[in-house]
């Protein structure tokens, strides 16, 4: 894993995201995510796969440019 995102930057990251899609790509509930979305503290693990996700998606849509 790269570094670990912030909830912050987490939340950012997600606001034009399918999270239905995300849920079902990172293997998390899809309610975590709207809970995350409203402002509830994510657990670390959450946080270290919605970093590891958004950080590899990121990464390869610079890539594709």
């Amino acid at each position: 894993m790269k570094q670990l995102m912030t909830p912050d930057q987490v939340r950012q990251a997600l606001t034009d995201r399918n999270l239905t899609v995300v849920a079902e790509r990172t293997k998390l509930h899809a309610s975590t995510l709207y809970r995350l979305r409203d402002g509830e503290k994510p657990s670390l693990r959450t946080l270290e796969v919605l970093s590891e996700y958004l950080q590899a998606s990121a990464s390869k849509a610079v890539r594709n440019g």
